[in-house]
């Protein structure tokens, strides 16, 4: 569900919330929007809006009450995990991510095109334009000296990843680097650890499941495991992450890709993937070998439409 859907089923429930109570519902103010949260847990949801702090004062209740009312509507409606109230009049909301084989088939079916958009893309330069780079001392660092110092690359995404209208300390140690603490390299090198992988599991054997029906036959494998569940949740966010990154929240799209490195590195560190010694492949090997394939290719989307490499080698 993304947030232009999520919008609309917040005006639904508020009409709702109205009539029950006798209310005129064309006080509701226009347009609901719904942004998603920068900071996101399990508990607090993937998705805010402010509407009720809005239409409290034309519709004559107290905001916080309101966003009660629409938190408890919103809870029981299609495709919503959950939804509560917060603060003066807030209401964070979690949707249901599909979970599971399908999911991974349905980013390899739809490749190099998953989750990104039919016509145009990422604003980077829009946003670059909000960002200020400045040294240690405070004092602003260009591009060309950025790119001199870390190279085209770590300094077009140094960039990419910060918020808005922000001010980014430039650590030309840290974004040279070939360590996690380089968030580019942290995101390219998953991107290469699962080629490596997948190439070594195909020399042994281990095949990917064919269509979902098949899949279905590893599905005790593939979902028992709450890391995997997270990992194809993860994956599962992406189309989303991508429209509400649209047009210019770069920044979005980048700190997915991180936490979606972080998951693959536990992944590969589980060394799950690959028969050892004389064990012959089995449905676990093929289940764990969709997820890295269906993480692979999220990784090489998302930084295509970085406008970053996916290399397959590091």
């Amino acid at each position: 569900m993304s947030a232009e859907e999520l919008a609309e089923l917040v005006r639904v429930v508020a009409a709702d919330v109205l009539s029950d109570r006798g209310l005129d519902v064309s006080l509701l103010p226009a347009p609901v929007v719904v942004r998603r949260r920068d900071a996101v847990s399990d508990t607090d949801g993937e998705y805010a809006t402010t509407f009720a702090l809005r239409a409290a004062g034309p519709v004559g209740l107290p905001a916080r009450e309101l966003a009660g009312l629409l938190a408890d509507g919103l809870a029981r409606a299609p495709g919503v995990r959950g939804a509560a109230a917060a603060g003066p009049g807030f209401v964070n909301i979690a949707i249901e991510q599909p979970t599971g084989p399908d999911v991974l088939h349905h980013v390899l079916l739809a490749g190099a095109g998953h989750g990104l958009p039919a016509d145009g893309g990422l604003d980077l330069d829009a946003h670059a334009d909000t960002v200020r780079v400045v040294d240690q001392a405070g004092v602003s660092v260009g591009a060309a000296e950025r790119s001199t110092m870390v190279g085209a690359a770590a300094a077009r995404y140094l960039v990419a990843r910060a918020r808005p209208h922000t001010s980014v300390r430039f650590d030309p140690e840290r974004w040279r680097g070939r360590t996690d603490r380089n968030p580019l390299f942290r995101v390219q090198y998953a991107h290469a650890r699962l080629t490596m992988l997948l190439r070594g599991a195909a020399l042994l054997g281990v095949a990917l499941p064919g269509s979902a029906e098949r899949a279905a036959g590893h599905a005790e494998h593939a979902d028992g495991r709450p890391e995997d569940v997270t990992l194809t949740r993860r994956l599962s966010e992406f189309p989303s992450v991508v429209a509400d990154a649209l047009p210019a929240r770069p920044d979005r799209v980048a700190r997915y890709l991180e936490d979606l490195a972080d998951d693959v590195r536990r992944l590969a560190d589980a060394g799950r993937l690959l028969p050892s010694g004389d064990e012959r492949p089995s449905a676990e090997h093929a289940a764990c070998a969709l997820l890295c394939a269906a993480s692979r290719q999220v990784l090489n989307n998302g930084l295509a439409l970085l406008r970053m490499s996916a290399p397959e080698r590091m």
